[in-house]
C-alpha cells in the first residue's frame, strides 16, 4: 500500500494545527491553492477565482447547494483534475463566490472514495494526515 503523508500545520487566525494541503487545481493552466483534509465534507469546495486562475469554464449559474461550514450556499459543480504530490484524478468539485474559510475543502466525495483510507494521526510528532492507496 502507498502512503502520502501530510503534516498538520497551524494556520494563521485558528489556534489549533489542522491537516492543510497543497492541491493544484488542473486546467489549461494549474493553480495551487491550499485546502483542508476535510472528513465531516461531502464535496470537496474551492473558490470561483481557483476555477477563473486555472482557465476552467463554469456553468453559467449555481447548479449545486453545498453545506460547510455550519451554512448553506449555492455554487457551481464540475468535474475537474487535481493532483496532489503523485496522486492526480478526477473529481467533482463545488465552487463557491466566496469561500468562507482562508483554505479550500478537499471532502469525501471524489477525493476520499479514491484511496483506502484516510488516518488523522494527531498523538504522534509531527501531527500528519495518511492517505493510503
Amino acid at each position: 500500500m502507498r502512503v502520502l503523508q501530510l503534516p498538520y500545520e497551524i494556520v494563521p487566525g485558528h489556534s489549533h494545527l489542522l491537516p492543510i494541503c497543497e492541491v493544484r487545481l488542473l486546467g489549461p493552466r494549474s493553480v495551487s491553492l491550499r485546502a483542508l483534509v476535510d472528513s465531516g465534507a461531502v464535496f470537496s469546495v474551492f473558490p470561483v477565482k481557483a476555477a477563473e486562475d486555472a482557465g476552467i469554464s463554469l456553468p453559467l449559474y449555481p447548479n449545486h447547494v453545498v453545506e460547510y461550514g455550519g451554512s448553506k450556499e449555492y455554487g457551481r459543480r464540475l468535474c475537474v483534475y487535481l493532483a496532489l504530490k503523485g496522486l492526480r484524478w478526477r473529481a467533482e468539485v463545488v465552487f463557491v463566490e466566496r469561500l468562507r474559510f482562508p483554505f479550500g475543502l478537499l471532502g469525501r466525495h471524489g477525493v476520499f472514495s479514491r484511496l483506502n483510507e484516510v488516518a488523522f494521526l494527531e498523538k504522534v510528532a509531527p501531527p500528519r494526515v495518511e492517505l493510503r492507496w
